[in-house]
């Protein structure tokens, strides 16, 4: 059984699990032993906010996956219609 966190982001096997837009950063909040990133984004129309690794290239694995805290909603959406504005 996954984590209560998790359980309002299962997928099918097959099912697309698009994170689009995607806001990047680098995680530098500890001394891990991988590189590691911080992203914010949408997931079936909720803003959530995931950390992950790149293991090789093209191929993603998620440490981490939670709904987005109001702030990070937030600087989510400013910086979504901050690009949508300078087009």
């Amino acid at each position: 059984m996954p984590p209560a966190s998790l359980a309002r982001f299962l997928f099918s096997p097959g099912q697309s699990t698009s994170l689009q837009p995607f806001l990047i950063r680098a995680d530098l909040k500890g001394d891990y032993s991988e590189e590691r990133w911080q992203g914010l984004g949408t997931l079936q129309g909720r803003v959530v906010a995931v950390v992950f690794t790149e293991e090789e290239p093209g191929l993603i694995r998620f440490i981490s996956l939670r709904k987005a805290t109001r702030t990070e909603r937030q600087i989510y959406e400013k910086a979504i219609q901050d690009t949508m504005g300078s087009h």
